[in-house]
């Protein structure tokens, strides 16, 4: 991974971008801390896309779980569909 100095501005985030372009996220430093992380558009696009399928997992298995605590009966799908006349 790239590091750049904030106060390197013009050099390092030429360097900073390359690196993004390659897929590697480049970490700039702020007061010797990484302060920031440069990624291409892309590719932040995509971890926040996976980042959301992971919440939407989770909340599923959260609610299967509190499905099968509550001790509920689950209706056959043949049965809703025939119910609401979608056969």
């Amino acid at each position: 991974m790239t590091r750049a100095a904030a106060s390197e501005e013009c050099a390092d985030l030429e360097t900073a971008k390359a690196a993004a372009r390659k897929g590697r996220p480049a970490f700039i430093r702020e007061k010797g801390r990484r302060a920031f992380v440069l990624l291409t558009a892309r590719r932040f696009r995509s971890l926040l896309e996976r980042l959301e399928d992971l919440e939407d997992a989770a909340d599923a298995d959260r609610a299967i779980r509190d499905f099968e605590a509550s001790g509920e009966k689950a209706i056959p799908w043949e049965q809703v569909r025939r119910e609401l006349g979608l056969e």
